[in-house]
């Protein structure tokens, strides 16, 4: 590239020079002929008044080629060549000037573009490695988390099979019932896990709906009052009937169920758990705040992030691990948000945001609270 522009630059100098040159020696003539001309016209003056020159400094005059005349033609030829030199020579400055300048810019640009995507490599490389690192840790955890109840479940029907009949039926019951939590807990463990995966190969598909938040939000708590009656835990539904959001059933659900769920495992005995919602501009805001034990600071800012360890609840329940990291990752599915508050009184709320969605019509409001 450098090679062009330089032989551009000769291409248009060069001839240059010769127009220039042509130029003045077309300029030098002119002054000659205009010279030779006033001389004839002086000479023609003088023999008119009478010979006032003298005969020989008139045949000096009168010779064109004479020697001051040469001396003359030379000294004016030379500058003229000095100057088309000159002009010549500060035209090559100035477009080899403006090449080192378009030269210099353009390895300027190079340089920061290349520093640019060096610094973005740099984040991406960083981004990856924590992806990476929190992955690992994930596996770990889950491999742990998994291991236990499979344990669990696997001796309790080994002893149930090798002692069923030397056990009361009460005892026996509390082999099944035992057996039967483990299972549950297995089961949603690998619910949670399947919708994970689903999320991170861009399998979940959003069915875009208008949702009572109310209804939702009431069956969902029916299903959760069995596990709160044994904790004497008070469910409250304080979502404003109105309240409409736009989302996908299915994920929506999903989403109440997990924060519903954690919120009961930390809420000690004789707790509330109470769940609000409003509106505001051009959002659906729905809290499930409860009054346990809430959360430590340095546990809420990572909460929602993948691989983070999980304690027990109050009454030493276990989860999954999983169920925030998936309920941060359908929120992102539906265009929404989700963060968590320390309530100043004790405890911890939970809040996610979705979409405004329209009033739909009174009959479909009847299938989605039979659904």
């Amino acid at each position: 590239m450098a090679y062009k522009v330089f032989f551009a630059i000769l291409f248009i100098a060069i001839p240059s020079f010769f127009i220039v040159d042509s130029s003045l020696q077309s300029l030098n003539n002119a002054t000659k002929n205009a010279l030779t001309n006033v001389k004839n016209y002086w000479n023609f003056s003088f023999v008119e008044a009478g010979d006032l020159l003298a005969p020989d400094d008139e045949k000096v005059m009168n010779e064109p080629n004479g020697p001051k005349m040469k001396e003359a033609n030379i000294g004016s030829e030379k500058s003229n060549l000095l100057l088309s030199l000159f002009i010549t020579l500060t035209f090559l400055f100035i477009c080899l000037g403006w090449y080192l300048m378009l030269v210099l810019f353009r390895k300027k640009r190079a340089l920061e573009k290349s520093i640019a995507e060096n610094i973005h490599l740099r984040k991406e490389v960083e981004v990856l490695s924590r992806c990476n690192a929190s992955k690992d840790r994930f596996f770990a955890i889950m491999a742990h988390d998994l291991r236990s109840p499979f344990n669990n479940l696997l001796q309790g029907l080994e002893l149930l099979k090798m002692e069923y009949r030397q056990l009361t039926d009460k005892e026996r019951w509390t082999f099944l019932f035992s057996l039967s939590k483990e299972s549950h807990k297995i089961a949603q463990f690998l619910e949670h896990l399947l919708t994970w995966g689903k999320s991170q190969r861009g399998r979940i598909v959003v069915h875009w709906e208008s949702l009572w938040m109310w209804h939702l939000a009431d069956e969902i708590l029916e299903f959760y009052r069995p596990s709160a009656r044994k904790k004497n835990i008070i469910l409250i539904n304080r979502i404003p009937r109105h309240v409409v959001a736009l989302g996908d059933r299915n994920l929506a659900e999903t989403v109440l169920r997990n924060l519903i769920s954690n919120a009961l495992k930390f809420t000690t005995k004789g707790g509330q758990i109470i769940l609000n919602g409003s509106h505001e501009n051009g959002k659906i805001t729905i809290g499930v705040c409860d009054n346990g034990i809430g959360i430590s600071t340095e546990h809420r800012e990572h909460i929602f992030e993948l691989g983070q360890r999980h304690s027990k609840g109050t009454e030493g329940e276990e989860g999954t691990g999983l169920g925030l990291v998936v309920c941060r990752e359908l929120m992102e599915k539906m265009e929404g948000g989700i963060r968590v508050e320390a309530n100043p009184g004790g405890g911890t709320t939970f809040y996610f945001s979705l979409k405004k969605g329209e009033i739909p019509h009174p009959q479909s409001m009847k299938k989605q609270s039979i659904k």
